[in-house]
């Protein structure tokens, strides 16, 4: 999905969903390529950010180096040159993309074009949303793929090994891209005279992480939500000593439950339009949540199911 000031990208990136005929137009790389064929269309698209920009090499692919090296085609992508040349941003949604089936989270093709991509959580019904999680995945996909290339029986194409990802560079992803992704960066982004007061403070004297010896290192590798102590936006406390300020939690359960319990009961309830659907949402067979199970194994998993000893 991408996200533009006069809604074009927005609509088409969408279509797909809504008329699979257009699938072959608008899906993927088409959507940029076919909007930069558009005349009215100005060469700035500095104002548009695209999510995912998962499989937009021009060529089938399973490994990615740099300087346009990939196995067994090259790594070219119009899509990719489009988006570098007019200025445009990216934000990469590791976790879901690799967990949903988007295609491989595309680090190596934002690095190649100069872009450094933002991290975004996406859908956050399914996967956490926290920035430590969304960093260090980025950090270690990168490098595991780019590492992988290292060794001569897992690299048929004897492709060069790319620069790894630094922890500075990660949180640069989460912060400053972020912010100049979504046309705040004069605002936030970075700790800067005249600028917003956008901080978290982090623990740096927890037993989890002790001694630090890298600070950007300890960041990404090491700390996850219970290191955030206090949190101000805009200059306004809005976490103090790892307790949210102004909020009754144990009552924004109590809600959050409720809507759970109410939209359950509309997705149990007589259909508005025809029959109840069969299957998993039936009267028989009613959907409810699966506590005890997998939240992802339905609607991918065809292969046959492993037989597994410990």
């Amino acid at each position: 999905m991408a996200h533009m000031n006069k809604g074009y990208f927005m609509i088409i990136a969408i279509a797909p969903i809504n008329n699979p005929a257009c699938r072959d137009f608008f899906n993927g790389s088409n959507v940029v390529i076919n909007a930069a064929a558009v005349w009215r269309h100005r060469a700035d698209w500095s104002d548009a950010t695209f999510i995912h920009c998962t499989r937009w090499q021009d060529d089938s692919r399973s490994q990615i180096s740099y300087n346009g090296a990939a196995y067994p085609n090259t790594s070219k992508s119009k899509a990719w040159e489009i988006w570098r040349d007019r200025g445009a941003h990216v934000s990469i949604a590791v976790l879901i993309e690799m967990q949903m089936r988007h295609g491989m989270p595309p680090f190596q093709d934002a690095l190649n074009h100069g872009i450094l991509p933002s991290l975004s959580p996406d859908v956050d019904t399914n996967m956490t949303t926290d920035p430590f999680s969304l960093m260090r995945g980025a950090f270690c996909l990168q490098r595991a793929l780019a590492n992988d290339l290292s060794f001569p029986e897992s690299n048929p194409g004897n492709l060069p090994t790319p620069q790894l990802v630094t922890s500075r560079q990660v949180i640069e992803m989460a912060t400053i891209a972020g912010a100049a992704s979504n046309r705040i960066l004069d605002k936030v982004g970075t700790l800067t005279p005249g600028k917003e007061a956008d901080i978290i403070v982090l623990d740096a004297r927890s037993i989890s992480t002790a001694p630090m010896n890298n600070v950007p290192g300890t960041i990404v590798t090491m700390m996850n939500p219970s290191h955030v102590r206090d949190v101000v936006i805009a200059g306004k406390v809005v976490y103090f000593k790892r307790q949210l300020v102004g909020w009754d939690i144990d009552k924004l359960l109590r809600q959050i439950e409720q809507s759970r319990e109410r939209v359950l009961a509309r997705i149990n309830g007589p259909a508005k339009i025809g029959a109840l659907p069969k299957g998993d949402n039936s009267f028989t067979q009613p959907y409810r949540p699966n506590f005890m199970n997998s939240c992802c194994f339905k609607g991918q998993n065809t292969a046959p199911e492993y037989v597994l000893r410990p």
